[in-house]
């Protein structure tokens, strides 16, 4: 099991750029609990913080099985 830091995932840098220049889909993860908002840093679509890879890829396996 992964642990997070919540009060750093908005720190995290992102591994690439394309998104500056379209080169590829903008994302952001947004975590929501109880009365708390975390956003992270924006992040090329599939390509989030190597820290949030895992998390992020576990989200698109799901949103893709249910279509």
């Amino acid at each position: 099991m992964t642990k997070y830091n919540l009060n750093t995932i908005g720190e995290l840098k992102a591994p690439t750029n394309k998104r500056l220049y379209d080169g590829a889909p903008y994302a952001i993860l947004i975590i929501r609990s109880e009365n708390k908002e975390i956003k992270s840093c924006g992040f090329d679509h599939g390509e989030p913080p190597q820290e949030l890879k895992k998390l992020v890829d576990e989200i698109i396996r799901i949103g893709n099985s249910k279509k």
